[in-house]
């Protein structure tokens, strides 16, 4: 009695996990647009990723409305991507930091980072009207004190993955990769 294990099938199914494992993208993408209504629920259920429910806004409590959505610009800007490797869920919204991680304004002033960037400069021309060909200045990593008019913003942590999605979204990948889907 004996147990036979042919060299071929060996290789075949290993180079079948290879292959899925260099193409995430059927995975990535599930993922993406999970993370994606997931974000979208917590502006419909007024609660963090983690189900804490969020304190009602000034504004909302006054005119009888949900918080973070006056406008609803912040949970409409939301969207996914995804690739081959990755999945990202986030937004372009200049204040959704913000809103996510909150902002104590004690002092009246804080200091914030800002990262190296390139910037153009426009020179004016003769006339007095701005040039059509900016020159690219590097700016320096600095500091910089920002004043802030609204006092204290509560972190609504809107965006996250809870412990329940991390060993879902594994579970998904661990079959994708075994099984091809």
């Amino acid at each position: 009695m004996g147990v036979k294990l042919k060299a071929d099938y060996v290789k075949k199914r290993l180079r079948k996990i290879v292959n899925n494992m260099q193409d995430l993208s059927p995975v990535m993408k599930y993922i993406g647009n999970d993370m994606l209504n997931e974000t979208i629920d917590n502006f419909d259920k007024e609660q963090s990723y983690d189900g804490v429910k969020w304190k009602k806004s000034k504004r909302a409590l006054k005119e009888s409305g949900k918080t973070l959505q006056r406008t609803g610009r912040l949970k409409n800007s939301i969207k996914y991507k995804s690739s081959a490797k990755r999945a990202i869920v986030g937004t372009n919204v200049i204040y959704a930091k913000t809103m996510q991680e909150g902002f104590d304004d004690t002092p009246k002033e804080k200091r914030v980072t800002i990262k190296a960037h390139k910037r153009k400069i426009y020179k004016k021309t003769k006339s007095g009207r701005k040039s059509k060909k900016g020159t690219r200045v590097a700016v320096k990593a600095h500091k910089r004190r920002v004043r802030v008019p609204w006092g204290v913003i509560p972190a609504y942590r809107y965006m996250g993955i809870t412990k329940k999605q991390e060993e879902k979204y594994t579970e998904k990948v661990k079959n994708h990769i075994l099984n091809g889907g």
